[in-house]
Formats: structure tokens, C-alpha cells, sequence
């Protein structure tokens, strides 16, 4: 069996293994549904691994669905998520599984859900509401996500959920720190949502 093929069959083992969770199996990736938001488990293999020897890293995160301009993807990808990390070591460095011919793929199959089920489902169970969401960009964790966009869904949540006070403070916030032209986008949509609601006009 060649590397490539011991990893396909790994994930269609972990497959099985996951969908006990809720999750179901699109490519790569495994995705689940919720209410409030969609779960992402990603196998990204490397770009430099050699095919006899191939390398991939765990990837998870969560789209919030309400923060979607359009319906919720398929196939989502772990960068378009709204939050999430990569399988770490105790070091905190993400850890690079390597994929081998002569590796047996439920072996693999069984180390992967061991770790999912420990460090990632708990993490992303977390992170399954808009209140979780506000929760984890209020206290300023934003991974995956530049500042500007911390506050802009952070705000958007706030404006959605009725904290209008709270509201305003990011969007002075953002006032305070957006200087470059991703930034101002982000900036303006914010104003957008204060002006439809009636709030003050620009300064």
C-alpha cells in the first residue's frame, strides 16, 4: 500500500469514528452542523512532503453562521473559518504526522481520533454559540483572524444580539486602529450597521 493510499484509508476509517460526533466526511475534511455554527476537522497534508513519505497537520475551527454573507459552504476550509487552531505538542509547537508505506492505516486511524477526541472536539464544543464567540473576541483571543476582523465580528455579533453599548465601544475601538484600507473596510460596514439601526452619523 503506498503512503498515499494508507492515509486515504485512515481518513475513511476516522470517518466512522467521528460520525458519532456528527460529523460527516468531505474530502480531507470532516464537518458538522449545528445551530449556531459549523465544525471543521482538517488532514492538510504538507507541500514539500515527498510522496513515498508524506506529512499532514490537524487543522479545526469554527464558522459562525451567522456571520456568513452567503450560504454556509459544502466543503468548508479551515481559513475560512472564524476561529481555530492546529494540533500542538506539550511545546506548543503543531505537530506534523508523517504518513509512511508501511504504516497500518487503522493504527493511524485510532491515534487520530485519540488526539481529536481529547484536544480538539472539547475545543470546538466551546465554540458552538454566538455568545462563545463574544465571549473569546471580548477577551481579545483572535486566532485565525487579524484585529480588524476581531473587532468587526465581534461588533457584528454585539449589534445582532441587542448590546448596543457595548457596540459602540468596539466600534470606536476599530475608529482607533484602523489605518490601512482592509482595515477601513471593516470600519465602514460597522458604520453601516449603526446607520441602518439609526444610531449617530459619521463623524
Amino acid at each position: 500500500m503506498t503512503a498515499k493510499a494508507v492515509f486515504s484509508r485512515a481518513a475513511s476509517v476516522l470517518r466512522a469514528r467521528l460520525a458519532r460526533a456528527g460529523f460527516r466526511k468531505t474530502g480531507s475534511k470532516f464537518v458538522r452542523t449545528g445551530p449556531e455554527a459549523l465544525s471543521v476537522i482538517e488532514l492538510q497534508p504538507s507541500r514539500g512532503g515527498s510522496p513515498d513519505s508524506p506529512r499532514f497537520v490537524v487543522n479545526y475551527g469554527v464558522i459562525v453562521l451567522s456571520l456568513l454573507d452567503e450560504p454556509a459552504p459544502a466543503a468548508p476550509t479551515y481559513t475560512e473559518c472564524h476561529w481555530g487552531g492546529r494540533v500542538a505538542g506539550a511545546d506548543g509547537v503543531e505537530i506534523w504526522w508523517p504518513v509512511r508505506t508501511m504504516d497500518d492505516a487503522d493504527e493511524l486511524a485510532d491515534r487520530l481520533r485519540a488526539v481529536i477526541e481529547r484536544d480538539v472536539l472539547p475545543s470546538l464544543d466551546r465554540m458552538q454559540t454566538e455568545e462563545s464567540a463574544i465571549r473569546v473576541w471580548q477577551s481579545g483571543q483572535s486566532p485565525l483572524l487579524v484585529e480588524a476582523q476581531r473587532l468587526f465580528f465581534l461588533g457584528r455579533l454585539l449589534h445582532k444580539t441587542g448590546r448596543h453599548d457595548e457596540f459602540a465601544k468596539v466600534l470606536h475601538e476599530l475608529e482607533a486602529k484602523a489605518r490601512d484600507a482592509f482595515g477601513l473596510r471593516m470600519l465602514e460596514s460597522l458604520r453601516g450597521l449603526e446607520r441602518r439601526a439609526g444610531g449617530p452619523p459619521d463623524s
